[in-house]
């Protein structure tokens, strides 16, 4: 009952902002959850006695992440938030839909394509309300920017093979240093470049409690002048992450990560 109501509140939410059928590829489809193996399942991550999270990802038969569920609590004071993403039969990402559980506040994103598969548009929609935004994308230095009107500017450069390099939040600018001699987080995941583009929008806080969503292997990252080290690492016999360890150079952050398949 729960995908009926989001495929129809997608599918109405279109409409009120206008979204034209002709630019996109293909229909919205809602795929059912698959059982895949050598993704991550579960991301728990343990800051303190009495501060931890937990990410649970759901994927489709196409190995696309189908749901994200964040239930944080920071010394009894609990967060929920809970997304899911619509594919089109083509494969492009069409829509997410996040709602904040416990407080009932929801925020639903849009992407249109043209008709040779690149993005044409972010549309936002929260709490019923449509926020106007303008995208664009250097392509020389594979950069896409995300400007609200109202609001802050997203910025994420891609490598090569599309994982994120460096994301930008309203000025709090974050590097990543990869490299390829082991298996990233989401190695075998189907990342678009769009959730990227979400993400980037959601997660500008705390983006490296689900690994930057990288298929690539993060050694390092950077923020505000402040260095990160990801060490303490242990992996299953096929080269999956199992355990490690995220820490500042200042000893400001710390956090332990341990990864369910």
């Amino acid at each position: 009952m729960k995908n009926i109501s989001f495929v129809l509140k997608a599918a109405l939410l279109v409409l009120l902002i206008g979204c034209s059928n002709d630019d996109n590829q293909g229909q919205i489809e809602q795929q059912p959850e698959e059982e895949v193996s050598n993704l991550p399942k579960q991301i728990q991550i343990n800051f303190s006695e009495v501060h931890n999270a937990s990410y649970e990802f759901a994927y489709n038969a196409n190995k696309q992440i189908r749901s994200i569920d964040l239930q944080r609590n920071s010394d009894g004071d609990l967060y929920h938030v809970f997304s899911e993403f619509l594919y089109s039969t083509d494969d492009n990402l069409t829509a997410v839909s996040t709602d904040d559980v416990l407080n009932g506040v929801g925020r639903n994103v849009f992407f249109t394509y043209l008709s040779n598969g690149d993005l044409a548009d972010v549309a936002m929609v929260s709490n019923g309300s449509k926020k106007d935004s303008e995208l664009s994308y250097d392509v020389p230095n594979r950069t896409y920017y995300l400007d609200y009107q109202t609001g802050p500017l997203t910025e994420i450069l891609f490598d090569s093979d599309g994982n994120l390099e460096e994301i930008d939040f309203n000025g709090t600018r974050w590097q990543l240093a990869h490299d390829n001699f082991e298996k990233g987080l989401f190695h075998e995941a189907k990342i678009p470049s769009p959730m990227l583009l979400w993400f980037g929008m959601n997660y500008y806080y705390n983006p490296s409690e689900i690994y930057f969503l990288s298929m690539k292997n993060i050694g390092s990252f950077s923020s505000a002048g402040a260095n990160f080290s990801i060490d303490e690492v242990q992996r299953s016999e096929s080269g999956h992450l199992e355990k490690f360890t995220i820490s500042s150079d200042d000893a400001s952050y710390s956090a332990d990560y341990t990864i369910t398949y």
